[in-house]
Parts: C-alpha cells; sequence; structure tokens
C-alpha cells in the first residue's frame, strides 16, 4: 500500500502530465466497448488511448511522430 508521500507525489507528477478526456456516447455503444474489452483482457481506457495513438500515427502533420505512452 502506498503511503502518503507517494500518494502525494503521485498526484502531484499526474496534475502536471496528465489529462482527462471524456467521451459521450449512446448508453448501449459504452456497454458494448466495455463488454468488448473485457472479452479480450483489456480496459476501455486501454482501447480508446489506443485507438487515439494509432490515429495521431496515421494523420499526424508532424513527421515521425510518437505519442506519448
Amino acid at each position: 500500500m502506498p503511503t502518503d508521500a507517494q500518494k502525494r507525489a503521485s498526484a502531484k507528477w499526474d496534475a502536471q502530465h496528465m489529462t482527462t478526456v471524456s467521451v459521450r456516447m449512446r448508453k448501449d455503444t459504452a456497454e458494448q466497448l466495455t463488454a468488448a474489452a473485457k472479452a479480450n483482457g483489456t480496459t476501455r481506457n486501454a482501447v480508446l488511448l489506443q485507438a487515439a495513438r494509432d490515429y495521431i500515427q496515421t494523420h499526424s502533420t508532424e513527421p515521425d511522430t510518437q505519442p506519448d505512452t
């Protein structure tokens, strides 16, 4: 279990380096996404993040753009 100091350090790093991107979709689509991800041993977040990375790689206007991990 992380200590309070580790939790604070993690929260600080997240605040500096991460952002939340949300998407609105029909409930039935969200349920299908959740089920498909679970059936394939992954999460909705992982699926959407990979889709974003693939899109950036395909449509980037900058040469050799590699999205952050």
